[in-house]
């Protein structure tokens, strides 16, 4: 019986952690121009599934981001290509990494967890959207052209156009 306590303390505390830091990323931030890390995240609904990668698909309910917590020993170079299948397989939706030996930066202002691996997904046209009501404004001036180039992808020129740089 303690081992299934222990579990579901274990559950409650990934739950806990990442409703922190989606938290944080919601927060106004002086260092992003008073943006914060995600303007969009306040508005926005979520679900956080704890899986393994090799079961990731999408929920047949409609979230504005899934935020998957995957293996704590993923091996990163298999990670990376899982994603690049689940581009493919599901062209709908955009999936992202979020690992967390691999910190991410806008400016000098973490990104990233920290804690877990994470594979995130969004509506492909739904999160085109959004970035192009970001690039109206000085949002993404805070960002490194390599790390804008990284997170954007196919919206990077979309992106630089309606910004004119």
């Amino acid at each position: 019986m303690a081992h299934v306590k222990s579990i579901v303390d274990k559950e409650n505390k990934i739950e806990e952690d990442l409703k922190q830091w989606i938290s944080e990323i919601q927060r106004s931030n002086p260092d992003l121009g008073g943006f914060s890390i995600c303007p969009f995240a306040k508005n926005n609904t979520y679900k956080i599934v704890k899986t393994s990668i090799h079961d990731i698909k999408p929920l047949s309910e409609s979230y504005g981001v899934v935020i998957f917590v995957v293996e704590d020993d993923l091996d990163l170079d298999f990670a990376r290509l899982k994603l690049k299948q689940l581009n493919i397989k599901y062209s709908k939706y955009k999936f992202f990494d979020d690992f967390r030996d691999e910190p991410s930066f806008i400016g000098n202002t973490q990104t990233n967890n920290g804690r877990y691996n994470l594979i995130l997904y969004q509506d492909t046209e739904f999160l085109s959207k959004l970035r192009q009501m970001l690039a109206k404004t000085t949002y993404y001036d805070h960002w490194d052209d390599e790390y804008l180039q990284q997170i954007l992808e196919d919206d990077y020129e979309m992106v630089k156009k309606i910004r004119n740089k």
